[in-house]
């Protein structure tokens, strides 16, 4: 198993119902079981990132600031790129993605 980082943060904007502008700012990894894997997974990172940031620009501020929604919007994403990498490579042994910075401002 290890980790593979998805490179420098990314900054994006929150769903904010036509309220004053709101930012993520968030650093996320993905971890494998497979070495192989995880060359895949640097290969893709370009479009594993695309992936994050059309999915987490689709989430209201408040889910966001709450540990327990960004916990399952992080489920979510894990599934969502798993699938992702197994379409890919044929290979399904993403473990999780994880955010391991989150800013919301």
């Amino acid at each position: 198993k290890g980790y593979v980082s998805l490179g420098k943060a990314m900054v994006l904007n929150l769903s904010t119902d036509g309220k004053r502008l709101t930012f993520l700012q968030l650093k996320a990894d993905v971890l494998v079981n497979d070495e192989g894997l995880a060359n895949q997974v640097k290969l893709h990172a370009p479009a594993i990132r695309h992936q994050l940031i059309v999915m987490l620009s689709e989430q209201k501020v408040v889910d966001m600031k709450t540990t327990a929604k960004r916990e399952a919007i992080r489920i979510q994403a894990t599934a969502k790129i798993s699938d992702m990498i197994e379409q890919m490579t044929g290979n399904k042994s993403v473990d999780e993605v994880l955010f391991s910075n989150v800013l919301v401002q």
